[in-house]
């Protein structure tokens, strides 16, 4: 039942980040094809631009929850509920979700020569849409950063209010990690790793056709 609900959830998430950005099937392929040629940099970039964020922030979420131990006992389950739920709102997961985006943004601002053979990729587009995208994703975290600061110093709002949020939160931190991870994979240096790679898997390919060939021709 649980693993039926985890591959529910992973499906409502890849449906959302495909709505978002709108990515055919040939440019899927071709992210996916980048990363599986980058896949050590991309794991590298995943710890330290994502994880280690995130382990951050629940490693203060849970220091919190023990100073907040004490009260327990005096707290309504209503009260208690709100509480997490206004310590989860605290404006960190917005700040996480500008910082992969403001820190990936750079990789689509390097220039591609579309005339050098070994940089030509016919991704242009793509990357402005990106680009844009992302853009907007960051300040959608801006704002909800900001929505997060007013509310715990200004604007008493109920627990039911502070669940949507947090839901809010989490989705645009998700599109926020799959933005960061899109721009990573359109950079540069990995679409020339790509690009070599598949060079040397066409010229491999075609060494072994021609092996397959005339190996059976001299049988």
């Amino acid at each position: 039942m649980k693993k039926s609900n985890s591959i529910a959830v992973q499906k409502q998430i890849r449906n959302i980040d495909n709505w978002v950005f709108f990515l055919t099937k040939k440019q899927k392929r071709k992210l996916n094809t980048i990363r599986a040629n980058n896949i050590e940099d991309y794991k590298t970039w995943s710890v330290y631009a994502v994880l280690l964020p995130l382990a951050a922030y629940l490693f203060a979420f849970l220091v919190n929850v023990l100073f907040m131990a004490n009260h327990f006992h005096c707290w309504s389950f209503t009260d208690l509920w709100k509480e997490i739920f206004t310590t989860l709102n605290n404006g960190s997961l917005p700040i996480i979700g500008f910082g992969i985006v403001s820190s990936s943004i750079s990789y689509l601002m390097e220039v591609i020569d579309e005339g050098n053979p070994s940089q030509k990729t016919n991704l242009a587009y793509l990357r402005r849409k990106i680009m844009s995208i992302s853009v907007l994703i960051l300040f959608l975290t801006s704002a909800l950063y900001i929505l997060q600061s007013i509310n715990r110093n200004y604007i008493a709002i109920s627990e039911q209010q502070e669940t949507v949020v947090f839901i809010v939160t989490i989705i645009i931190l998700i599109l926020a990690i799959s933005s960061g991870r899109k721009m990573f994979l359109l950079q540069k240096n990995t679409i020339q790793v790509d690009f070599a790679a598949s060079v040397t898997k066409g010229r491999d390919n075609f060494t072994q056709g021609l092996d397959d060939k005339f190996g059976d021709d001299a049988a």
